[in-house]
């Protein structure tokens, strides 16, 4: 259910479970753990942040009796971390950057760099990078998270849409415009295909590529205003994706004062328009699959 986007039905059938786990197994059994982390992580999807950082603390209390090194441990870190990253200030960023290093670091020593926690944290380890703007080593972290996951799950899969999606907003934000488009390639065509329309990554994806287009162009402010208006009927106003691009929204205003800033504002945005136009016919003629994965240039992989 969570990934397919139902976080209210995921957060309702994991809460189902969890009681009866508890009842018949125990409470400290590490199966009951394990749904309460995956409680934990549709949580925090659904908007519902504090409830899930209460239980990431939960859960890191059992680092005493499991080993910092658990699986359910290291879960629970990357966690609450991410929430961190997320809901402080500039120090809680730092912080969250360091906690996640470290977490990744026991992860790969654990359970290996190919396993799901590792990718877990990988992905959220470049998301705090990115916050504080180290965009050169966030970029590094999220390519590796696409590259694992699109092994570990498979290309079409909604965790690997909405990790090619993360790269992409990377990417964006250190102001390389193109090469969002490049990793984007048809992944939201893709994921509305496979998970429909309404789908949190289907409207990431879409958002994503309206975000790229605004900074390329300096259109698309209305239609981003649009997607968060769906997200919003579709979501919840305080799920996780549509506060992120609710957000955005005050930046796309921004950059779009920036373009009409002075004298040939239009010619600009006309200039632009067809710069971006171009490079949507030169990305459509090329087969990305055999020259890019994830747009990720083969010569640059490791």
């Amino acid at each position: 259910e969570g990934d397919l986007g139902h976080t209210d039905a995921a957060a309702a059938l994991l809460l189902e479970v969890l009681g009866i786990r508890g009842a018949q197994l125990g409470a400290d059994h590490e199966t009951t753990l394990d749904t309460a982390l995956r409680l934990g992580w549709v949580l925090r999807e659904r908007g519902s942040a504090a409830e899930a950082a209460q239980i990431a603390e939960r859960l890191l209390t059992y680092a005493a009796t499991l080993g910092r090194r658990h699986p359910v441990v290291l879960g629970a870190r990357t966690l609450a971390a991410a929430l961190l990253g997320e809901g402080g200030g500039v120090d809680a960023h730092d912080e969250a950057v360091v906690l996640l290093l470290e977490t990744l670091h026991d992860c790969r020593v654990a359970v290996g760099s190919a396993h799901a926690l590792t990718l877990g944290a990988l992905a959220a380890l470049g998301a705090a990078q990115g916050t504080v703007f180290r965009h050169s080593d966030a970029e590094h972290h999220v390519r590796q998270a696409v590259d694992g996951a699109a092994h570990l799950y498979g290309p079409h899969h909604p965790r690997t849409l909405a990790l090619v999606g993360e790269l992409a907003a990377e990417l964006r934000a250190s102001g390389q415009a193109p090469a969002a488009l490049r990793a984007l390639g048809d992944a939201p065509a893709r994921a509305e295909a496979l998970l429909g329309a309404d789908h949190p990554t289907a409207l990431a994806l879409r958002a994503h590529v309206t975000w790229v287009h605004l900074a390329l162009t300096g259109e698309g402010a209305a239609d981003l205003t649009a997607l968060v208006a769906q997200m919003s009927a579709a979501l919840g106003p305080h799920a996780r994706v549509t506060r992120r691009f609710a957000a955005a929204q005050a930046g796309a205003r921004a950059d779009v004062a920036r373009m009409d800033g002075g004298g040939g504002g239009k010619v600009r945005k006309k200039k632009a328009a067809a710069a971006f136009a171009a490079q949507i016919e030169e990305a459509a003629k090329h087969n990305w699959g055999s020259r890019w994965r994830w747009g990720v240039p083969k010569e640059r992989r490791v």
